[in-house]
């Protein structure tokens, strides 16, 4: 039986993905990693976005999530 968890993207593809550059744009790196770690964890306990899309949206909410709290 194969594990689920394995197939999910490590930080580093997500850092390379286009969407995840863009946001790097606007947002500071060690925030973007620290929302891509925090929807990595989430994944593992959960359902994990389908999509590449729906993984950019998931980090870009936490990003936001994040930006939002440190204020």
């Amino acid at each position: 039986m194969s594990d689920a968890r394995r197939k999910l993207p490590s930080v580093s593809a997500l850092l390379e993905s286009n969407g995840v550059r863009a946001l790097l744009e606007r947002a500071p790196r060690s925030v973007v990693v620290d929302a891509i770690r925090a929807t990595v964890d989430v994944a593992r306990n959960g359902s994990a976005p389908r999509s590449d899309a729906e993984w950019l949206t998931a980090i870009t909410d936490a990003v936001a999530l994040a930006q939002r709290s440190s204020l």
